[in-house]
């Protein structure tokens, strides 16, 4: 995901979660965040 800014990752992070996208998308774009030390709150789902 080199080809993209880091605010369009956490812009595409945000959007993710809003729209309910895919578990694995979700982590997909989180691991990047954490790759890139980028200091944003990921939000876990809680497990109920």
């Amino acid at each position: 995901m080199l080809n993209i800014s880091d605010k369009q990752l956490i812009e595409a992070y945000y959007s993710a979660l809003e729209l309910a996208l895919e578990d694995d998308f979700i982590a997909l774009l989180e691991e990047e965040i954490e790759k890139r030390n980028l200091s944003i709150k990921i939000k876990k789902k809680s497990v109920n």
